[in-house]
């Protein structure tokens, strides 16, 4: 829009009238209210801006219909920031604009964006609610789920629960990253008689998937639980219901990893990297594994990994031997398998480096010194128990 040029001086029409300049600004301001003139006073530049009735309400419809800057209109229209400011309000108290100015930021916001605004956020709010509670609820059956591999229960409730969980996940949070792979257990379970139970290996696979889904629904369900905190104004009864859900979610998440690490943890063995001799073995569970074979098998299958790259940091760090996992730690002196039943969790693998420094450090000399007398690593069944947290000893592999 073009700078208006019908401008009066107001101290030239002081002049003129023989009046002082306030006199002049106090019949304008007058005429303005009466709705007689129509126009803007602007006591900086010392000039009365005069509009028709037709492009003062023009002016008016263009500019204050939306959220704007008052030094914007002050540019457009020529006018100093204070008469501009002045302006608005007195346009407000009129009547003839409905809105507030915000000072501090310097802009003109209509009540009815401020309305729709609020209406909005209270939308969006409704929304990230909603959000939470469905994201508890898929938590809420991805744990049902758990409980139902760890008893083995039959694959047709599962695929019931699993279904559910799709649709509930589609509906909220259909860019979840793991929603392809929930999908496909899915339609892996088809293939099983519905009505047989789940197969132990199959259960175990299936919960740690459930551990890593349970880890980044709640990393969502904090997210938009700190979002509705935050930005909506949560009521404190509603911020303690919140903090106390995510809490106990954290908590149950964390009891599920740790009861499935203990469940499949099945044997660990310690082998001497450079004699290859397995010095300690311990099981954790029912089953028969032979140590020295299992030590052997390892100790060539790091070897060919070393030679096939020609690198020794090539040596591999998980591998499947028949239905069990082998994750494999080392430290200077020793290489540790532990071997699973299922996939090995995060937490088993924290485990089971706190558990190489702990050994290495109580058999520091030993290990320095190797002779062949593997007796003197006979007593770690303690630091194991410790470590692993392993309430009652298990039955050592018989060697």
């Amino acid at each position: 829009m073009k700078k208006i040029k019908n401008e009066i001086d107001l101290r030239d029409t002081a002049i003129n009238y023989k009046l002082d300049v306030q006199d002049i600004v106090l019949a304008l301001a007058e005429l303005l209210l009466d709705g007689v003139q129509h126009g803007i006073i602007d006591r900086q530049n010392g000039v009365f801006k005069h509009y028709t009735e037709e492009h003062y309400n023009q002016i008016i419809s263009e500019y204050f219909s939306k959220r704007i800057f008052i030094e914007e209109i002050a540019n457009v229209l020529g006018l100093s920031y204070p008469a501009t400011v002045s302006w608005v309000k007195a346009l407000i108290a009129s009547g003839k604009i409905e809105g507030i100015i915000n000072e501090k930021e310097g802009y003109f916001v209509p009540y009815d964006e401020i309305i729709d605004k609020e209406r909005k956020l209270q939308m969006t709010g409704d929304e990230v609610a909603n959000k939470i509670i469905n994201s508890f609820d898929i938590i809420q059956g991805l744990m049902v789920i758990s409980e139902y591999c760890k008893r083995g229960e039959l694959v047709r409730t599962i695929m019931n629960q699993l279904n559910q969980i799709i649709e509930t996940i589609e509906g909220n949070f259909p860019d979840f990253k793991h929603l392809e792979s929930i999908r496909n257990w899915y339609q892996n379970l088809t293939a099983y008689d519905r009505d047989s139970y789940i197969l132990e290996t199959t259960a175990n696979n299936l919960e740690y998937n459930i551990i890593q889904w349970l880890r980044d629904i709640e990393s969502i369900s904090v997210s938009n639980s700190k979002m509705y905190i935050d930005a909506f104004e949560a009521s404190a009864e509603q911020v303690v219901q919140i903090e106390k859900e995510l809490e106990n979610t954290k908590n149950k998440i964390n009891e599920i990893e740790s009861n499935y690490s203990k469940r499949i943890a099945n044997v660990l063995l310690i082998i001497h990297k450079e004699s290859g001799l397995c010095i300690y073995n311990y099981k954790f569970g029912p089953g028969e594994l032979d140590p020295d074979l299992l030590s052997g098998f390892l100790s060539a299958i790091q070897s060919f990994g070393v030679e096939l790259s020609e690198s020794d940091q090539a040596e591999m760090r998980r591998l499947l031997y028949k239905d069990f996992e082998i994750y494999i730690d080392e430290d200077e002196f020793i290489r540790v398998a532990l071997i699973g039943k299922g996939i090995i969790t995060e937490h088993l693998e924290r485990l089971l480096s706190n558990f190489i420094q702990k050994f290495s450090g109580n058999y520091t000399r030993a290990l320095e010194k190797f002779t062949g007398n593997i007796k003197i690593f006979s007593d770690a069944d303690l630091l194991v128990e410790k470590t692993f947290k392993i309430e009652k000893k298990p039955e050592q592999i018989e060697e």
